[in-house]
């Protein structure tokens, strides 16, 4: 008997160990799931024989920033296992509760950065990872994570990086390498989904900020000013989902911040300033569309408040001095609700609702154009109730 129990113990061991070793140089730290359950990094894509999708047999070029709708997804793509294209959503099929998809290799100008976003409509049970792999003609990475996806869990993956990028939370970050291609693959678990579309923007290498004063117009969309500093434990920590709810409530989806800090909260990197996270949940409402986007020529956002379209703005300042009228300041970053323009005593004011205030009156504000364009890093949220291109 004591011999028995020797083997079974040095089975266990070598158990163990085998089951530590990985392939991959990307190394994942994984949270778990309200302590109950690992999401499950390297499993086999689902085993589900089908793929009636269709691939594009040329190299597919796109813009810098790309929403890529579920129609254009099918039209493109090289598998889609256990998904059908209904009405204009990629769903599953009939009797189908595990699926994937994985899109072509598309061509963009090359990059530094990439924040994906995607618009799907899900339940409480459906688990859904977001993953993207990078590279040029010669060749692509491996996959990273850039999103654990559920309806009250969603989690970033931590430490993956390889030759050719790393993550930062939600942003892929170009490790010195010639970056210009690009795809996605995207797995679906239990429940049930609709999927509308997948945007993703990038940081072109060496972009240019693009700035005519001359061309300036006043515009002013009302948004409803909800503020966050008076909500209790998070409020100094929930600037991201308070200025979207500003804007869902903009396009009646009237919310409470609290209430939606809690569905974008990152529980991997412990934030709610997830920028993927933020937008991604507008995009799951039925008759909303969003996605991140990176903006360096001001005409983008000129076009956007024309279409009565306001834009969450990230911004960053080293002092209060930075941004003159703010409360504090932002070195690790903030966000606020660009919704109009003005021109006063010969300088151009941006109109804005900043949260960072304790009452919703004192949450909308005039800043200094050129102060704010000074302290935003052009990354924004666009949500809108019509397909965004």
């Amino acid at each position: 008997m004591k011999l028995i129990n020797n083997l079974l113990v040095i089975f266990m061991v070598f158990f163990l160990l085998v089951g530590c070793e990985t392939s991959s140089n990307i190394i994942y730290e994984v949270p778990n799931e309200n302590n109950e359950e690992n999401p499950k990094i390297d499993e086999e894509d689902p085993i589900v024989e089908d793929n009636n999708c269709k691939a594009n047999s040329e190299l597919v070029v796109l813009n810098s920033t790309s929403t890529l709708n579920a129609e254009f997804l099918w039209n493109n793509s090289i598998s889609c296992v256990g998904l059908e294209l209904v009405d204009g959503v990629i769903q599953y099929k009939e009797g189908i509760t595990e699926a994937s998809l994985t899109t072509s290799i598309f061509s963009v100008e090359q990059f530094e950065e990439l924040v994906p976003s995607w618009n799907i409509i899900i339940d409480n049970d459906v688990k859904i990872r977001v993953k993207v792999s990078v590279g040029n003609k010669d060749s692509m990475s491996e996959e990273f994570i850039l999103g654990y996806w559920t309806l009250n869990y969603k989690t970033s993956i931590s430490n993956q990086i390889n030759d050719y990028a790393r993550i930062n939370i939600d942003t892929l970050i170009s490790q010195d390498i010639s970056l210009d291609q690009i795809s996605f693959t995207i797995t679906f678990e239990n429940g049930n989904f609709m999927m509308k579309n997948l945007s993703f923007t990038t940081v072109p290498t060496n972009s240019i900020w693009i700035f005519d004063e001359t061309v300036l117009l006043d515009y002013d969309v009302f948004i409803p000013a909800k503020q966050q500093l008076s909500i209790p434990v998070i409020g100094n920590s929930i600037c991201s989902p308070t200025s979207l709810a500003m804007v869902l409530a903009y396009y009646d989806q009237d919310l409470n911040p609290s209430d939606v800090a809690g569905f974008v909260r990152d529980q991997g990197a412990s934030i709610y300033g997830n920028w993927s996270f933020n937008a991604s949940y507008a995009g799951g409402f039925e008759n909303l569309f969003s996605r991140v986007e990176y903006i360096h020529d001001f005409s983008t956002v000129l076009s956007y408040l024309s279409k009565d379209i306001p834009l969450v703005l990230s911004i960053k300042t080293s002092s209060s001095n930075a941004l003159e009228g703010t409360i504090m300041a932002y070195p690790a970053g903030h966000l606020i609700v660009l919704h109009g323009l003005k021109y006063e005593n010969d300088s151009w004011y941006a109109l804005v609702n900043d949260p960072a205030e304790y009452t919703d009156e004192a949450v909308i504000r005039e800043y200094l154009l050129f102060e704010l364009i000074s302290a935003w890093n052009g990354y924004s949220y666009i949500l809108s109730n019509q397909e965004i291109e």
